[in-house]
């Protein structure tokens, strides 16, 4: 899957954001009846808008993902493997099965360790 298609499933899914596609307006003074378009945006469940971030690129966006998870009970182990790549393990408090993935960034490993453990097949 390619990182755009693991950040929209990662903000509706893990973060519980609602998708909003674009919107076309008709007629309007500036152009004469030339449609304006809205960019697509996600809000928040408060409904707060928020654009869609990078979550397998950016650490500090992917640790939105560990904030949510960790709220909803999962725990997890970012490890620095000597090969070079990241591997995270995610469990749920009691659990003993883990969630492992490994990638070559902790930003991607973190985005697809969470899809997976809300039940995200990739």
């Amino acid at each position: 899957m390619t990182h755009i298609k693991l950040n929209k499933p990662a903000a509706e899914k893990v973060m519980g954001w609602m998708y909003h596609p674009t919107e076309t307006f008709g007629g309007c003074e500036i152009g004469e009846g030339m449609p304006v378009s809205s960019p697509p945006y996600y809000t928040k469940p408060d409904g707060t808008p928020i654009a869609l971030p990078d979550f397998c690129t950016s650490i500090a966006d992917a640790w939105m993902l560990v904030g949510r998870m960790r709220g909803l009970g999962w725990y997890f182990v970012l490890t620095y493997r000597e090969s070079g790549d990241w591997s995270i393990d995610m469990w749920e408090k009691g659990d003993v099965e883990f969630t492992t993935e490994i990638a070559t960034t902790a930003p991607l490993a973190i985005t697809k360790a969470c899809l997976k453990a809300m039940g995200v097949e990739l």
